[in-house]
C-alpha cells in the first residue's frame, strides 16, 4: 500500500493501478513518494518534460498512467546474453 501523506484527499491505495482505475491525478508530492525521490528531483523531472503534467492554473498534476509509462520506459534490463559475463574464456 502506498501512503501518500495525511493532507491528500486520496491518501491511500494499494497500487498505482488502483490510482489509474480511480482516475486520480497525482501531485508532485505523490510522485515523489511513489518514486522515492526528493521533491526537488521530481520537480526537475516534471519541468524537463520527462513525466507529462496536467496544468491546473499554477498547480501541476500527473496522470498515473503517465507515471507508469515513465517507469516502464526507464527500466534498465541486462543484455539478453548476460551469461557470458559469468564465464571465462579459456585460451
Amino acid at each position: 500500500m502506498v501512503n501518500l501523506g495525511s493532507n491528500h484527499m486520496a491518501k491511500e491505495y494499494h497500487s498505482i493501478n488502483d490510482a489509474v482505475a480511480m482516475g486520480l491525478l497525482l501531485t508532485p508530492r505523490d510522485v515523489s513518494a511513489i518514486l522515492r525521490t526528493s521533491r526537488s528531483f521530481t520537480y526537475r523531472l516534471l519541468q524537463m518534460g520527462a513525466i507529462p503534467v496536467v496544468r491546473l492554473g499554477k498547480a501541476c498534476r500527473v496522470r498515473p498512467q503517465d507515471l507508469v509509462e515513465f517507469i516502464e520506459n526507464n527500466l534498465h534490463r541486462p543484455a539478453d546474453n548476460y551469461s557470458s559475463l559469468f564465464t571465462q574464456d579459456k585460451p
